[in-house]
């Protein structure tokens, strides 16, 4: 018996339910993904990654079919019933699950934000009770410092011009000037000059 080159009708048929069904199947791999857009807000990066990986896991799903199935044999009709049946997935049970995907999402997010607010509350006020006590024991250290760098640049006061010692210091500089017995001649002298002009 020779090689077969050619599917009966039947085969045929039976390779493009299969291909309607392989569709299908990639309509729910494409759905995982838009469940994932949906619970995690994606960039058009991520997005773009995404839709490679998803034409990634159509071409290789399309030659693991045709390697184990159809003898290694790519036909058109193949590429038809994939579309056909990820169309048919996506608008009929896909919009059930990616809509009913959306609500769990959504609830879950509004869920997780209620908890988070929740705990996060306590945790915000004791976090501002303990800043004002930070600020104030800061306020403290920062006056006490100032203080004592203003009391350290100051410098003592001259004794000379204190309201006390005013007198003593002059008192002082009369003695220091002028001693007692040089004080006495001068004005013994300064007598015998008139007494003496006057004669």
């Amino acid at each position: 018996m020779g090689l077969e080159t050619f599917f009966s009708p039947s085969e045929q048929a039976a390779f493009f339910l299969y291909s309607v069904l392989i569709g299908a199947c990639l309509g729910v791999v494409f759905d995982v993904f838009r469940a994932l857009r949906a619970i995690i807000p994606h960039t058009p990066f991520f997005v773009g990654v995404e839709d490679i990986l998803f034409a990634a896991v159509w071409g290789l799903s399309l030659i693991v079919f045709s390697m184990e199935l159809c003898r290694g044999e790519i036909r058109i009709y193949y590429f038809i019933g994939n579309v056909l049946g990820f169309t048919l997935y996506f608008f009929t049970v896909g919009k059930i699950v990616v809509g009913a995907i959306r609500k769990i999402a959504g609830f879950l997010s509004k869920a997780l934000k209620f908890l988070f607010e929740l705990l996060a509350r306590p945790v915000r006020l004791l976090g501002g009770w303990i800043f004002k006590i930070i600020k104030k024991l800061a306020l403290i250290v920062s006056f006490n410092l100032k203080k004592f760098s203003n009391n350290a640049k100051s410098h003592l006061k001259d004794e000379r011009k204190m309201m006390y010692n005013k007198a003593v210091h002059k008192k002082r500089e009369k003695k220091v000037s002028m001693p007692k017995g040089a004080n006495a001649l001068g004005s013994k002298n300064i007598k015998k000059g008139k007494k003496t002009f006057s004669g």
